[in-house]
């Protein structure tokens, strides 16, 4: 019967061992351990191409080939890897239909989960870059690799602790490039995850990925995008090759840098594919053309083309499983992925970083050593960790430790020092510029210094220093100096007359009590110099300068899930303060303070938004910028609660020492990242607080804004107006707040 089988395995290797490429033969080595024929399946790299793999392992499995091994790069290292650790072809279907890849390339921060101090910042600059001894440089990579790092660890939660690659219900192993010397690297031990993750860390688009032995892996297109050779060195008889590489362009079809770029990446790697193709028992090519490499959302039809191109091999393929099936008897079942809720964690340790970032994952995890840890418990303790903005990528792996686990958080730190640059424009104000720099743990660990200055309509300079910021912190010390101007043209008397301004610097420390990421309460010691209205002036803004010190009580809610059109979430700001007699003779005066917004999700596609906005002041000695200017669509972050917005009114139009406003809307996710929002409110300024409600004493005013997301900021318009009579407004608005 031996000497039968091995008759048999000459026979079919004779016809099936040979690569169809060239023709030449393969000697069949019958390789210690396994059964023998041992099949492989190879999947190249080729971005979205890559799903039509999934269409590819249909066929193979309807066809009953057996599947031993599977080997593969970038994209192909993904789908190989998500089917090596039990995910069925049909379950690979599904997922690369319901999932939001385009969310695997976003940077996955839930807003609710950081610091205020950040929140504060959140994204006001379209551009960073970091900074190295003050000299801006590039990134490492364009594009956050979290957000694929959060989705396929979440797929490969239960094999996570599996360290052997051979182990998995299918044997696997991702190819890599080691950055240091450009040589290859077949990943088989160690985080599953990590090495699907490095295979397809494209350079210049992703950051390297440091592996567990400390190198550094990119994409092992780099060397080679079909890792047949490899598949060979692991003992396999029979190689499946699957090839979805870019082709060589002819060059009149090059009309940009994206396609000379890919032209020079098709040439290296079609000439790997020259010594690998004829390494393939069977090379299945599918059909990759009229369909970018980045059509993510089109994963049916590159399933469909797989598998066309797959069933045009039916005959061979299916040789190959009886021949197989002969040589090896019937082929025992795969077992289905297995289900686990939680394992048993030994101790939680983290990669080395610098001693300000230490401090913030010792105090930000909240994972306990010795006990229980399910999937959400450890994705809970990821995001909080990235939320902090302190690195640029988080991820886990588990090392087993006797008869349990360690828990290892993989932590890449972010450019502790950063330069950003921020444009925005809006018809109010113009266009506004925005330069800020940034450096942490120079006073000390965990602090961040910065300095940043505002050029536009609102002229402000600021040099800050924020102590203990974080999830972790209990209190935050804030030391600033701050000099802001602001011309106010609309009550210059007439096109002679200078228009009055706000010219406002200040010394201020304030120390707050976080509750919460969302909440803190705190005080505030602020110094000023002021010099409000204009030489030439009525009496109302006639120039006045002024010195003072202020005390002052502060409350700040922030669970906005997102800066620009939140769908869910409130915020609450509130100050109260007061200023004593000082040397000049100037009596003391108070200023008050609430402003309250929410939104509320009626369903996906349709929120309920408010505003509620009171404030009061007193003292003849109160300055000019301390009272309520009403009027405007668009909200200022200069002087938030100075300006206060009102639909129908023309910016800063109206002025008084007290203010009642109530706003309320609806906003509908009209299309994507697109919005259409109406709105209504009622209100006035006063030269005092009201003692009684007289409808006369109140305007209305209600808008339509129709705004959309762009990839250098939200672009927005508003037509509004107080009555039916009057001409409308329209404002535009470009870029975030800042």
């Amino acid at each position: 019967m031996d000497f039968k089988r091995k008759v048999i395995a000459f026979l079919v290797f004779a016809f099936f061992g040979s690569p169809i490429a060239t023709g030449r033969a393969q000697v069949w080595v019958d390789h210690a351990g396994g059964a023998h024929p041992k099949v492989a399946v190879v999947l190249s790299g080729g971005s979205a191409k890559g799903f039509a793999h999934i269409g590819v392992l249909q066929a193979l499995e309807d066809a009953g080939v057996p599947i031993d091994l599977v080997t593969g790069t970038s994209m192909g290292a993904i789908i190989g890897g998500l089917y090596a650790v039990g995910y069925s072809s049909r379950d690979l279907e599904r997922l690369a239909i319901t999932e939001d890849w385009s969310n695997f390339f976003k940077r996955p921060t839930d807003r609710r989960d950081r610091a205020l101090a950040d929140k504060d910042q959140d994204q006001r600059y379209a551009l960073t870059f970091p900074l190295n001894r003050a000299r801006p440089g590039l990134p490492a990579g364009f594009i956050s690799r979290q957000g694929i790092a959060k989705h396929i660890e979440r797929l490969t939660w239960p094999v996570s602790a599996d360290t052997d690659f051979s182990t998995l219900p299918t044997a696997y192993a991702a190819l890599v490039t080691d950055l240091a010397t450009g040589r290859p690297i077949l990943l088989r031990t160690g985080s599953i995850a990590q090495a699907m993750e490095a295979s397809a860390a494209v350079p210049g688009a992703f950051a390297p990925v440091r592996l567990s032995d400390g190198r550094l892996a990119v994409d092992g297109a780099v060397v080679r995008n079909i890792p047949a050779s490899d598949a060979r060195s692991l003992g396999a008889d029979i190689v499946i090759c699957v090839d979805v590489s870019e082709h060589v362009a002819p060059v009149n079809t090059l009309r940009s840098l994206v396609d000379i770029v890919d032209q020079t990446v098709a040439f290296r790697v079609q000439a790997s594919n020259v010594t690998e193709l004829p390494l393939c028992t069977v090379v299945i090519d599918p059909d990759i053309s009229g369909l970018p490499s980045v059509a993510f959302g089109r994963a049916t039809e590159w399933i469909a083309r797989g598998r066309a191109a797959a069933d045009a091999h039916r005959a061979a393929l299916t040789a190959i499983a009886d021949s197989v099936r002969r040589l090896r008897g019937v082929t025992p079942v795969r077992p289905p992925m297995r289900a686990v809720d939680s394992v048993f964690v030994r101790s939680v340790r983290w990669t080395p970083v610098s001693v300000g970032a230490d401090g913030i994952v010792r105090g930000t995890h909240e994972l306990r050593d010795s006990s229980w840890l399910s999937l959400a418990k450890v994705e809970r303790a990821v995001t909080r960790l990235y939320s902090t903005g302190r690195f640029d990528q988080v991820s886990f792996r588990l090392v087993p430790n006797g008869t349990s686990n360690d828990l290892i958080f993989d932590l890449t730190e972010g450019d502790r020092d950063v330069l950003g640059l921020g444009v925005r424009y809006d018809t109010p104000k113009g266009v506004a510029l925005l330069a800020n720099a940034t450096v942490a743990d120079w006073f000390s660990p965990g602090s961040n210094a910065s300095i940043s200055a505002r050029l536009g309509g609102d002229q402000q300079f600021d040099i800050r220093d924020v102590l203990g910021a974080g999830p972790n912190a209990h209190f935050t010390q804030t030391y600033r100096a701050t000099a802001t101007k602001t011309t106010l043209p609309q009550f210059r008397l007439n096109h002679t007359t200078p228009a009055p301004t706000f010219d406002v610097q200040e010394l201020a420390f304030a120390i707050e009590r976080d509750l919460s990421s969302s909440a803190s309460i705190g005080v505030e010691l602020e110094h000023q110099w002021s010099q409000d209205g204009a030489d030439t002036a009525t009496a109302e803004w006639r120039l006045r300068r002024q010195s003072f010190t202020t005390l002052a009580a502060t409350v700040r809610i922030d669970t906005y899930d997102r800066s620009d059109s939140p769908t869910r979430g409130f915020v609450v700001r509130g100050r109260s303060e007061g200023a004593a007699h000082d040397r000049e003779g100037n009596s003391p005066f108070a200023r008050h303070f609430l402003d309250a917004q929410g939104v509320y999700s009626i369903t996906s596609w349709l929120t309920m938004t408010g505003r509620v906005d009171v404030g009061y002041a007193t003292g003849d000695s109160l300055p000019a910028h301390d009272r309520f200017l009403l009027g405007g669509s668009v909200p200022s972050t200069v002087w938030s609660s100075r300006f206060i917005p009102f639909l129908g009114l023309a910016p800063q139009s109206r002025v008084g020492t007290a203010i009642q406003m109530v706003q309320g809307g609806m906003q509908a996710n009209a299309w994507d990242r697109g919005t259409v929002a109406f709105r209504w409110n009622i209100g006035n300024v006063f030269d005092a607080w009201p003692m009684g409600v007289h409808r006369s004493q109140y305007i209305g005013g209600a808008g339509l804004t129709i705004g959309t997301m762009l990839p250098p900021g939200p672009l927005s318009v508003t037509i509004a107006s107080h009555g039916l009579r009057t001409t409308p407004l329209v404002e535009v608005s470009f870029g975030s707040l800042f």
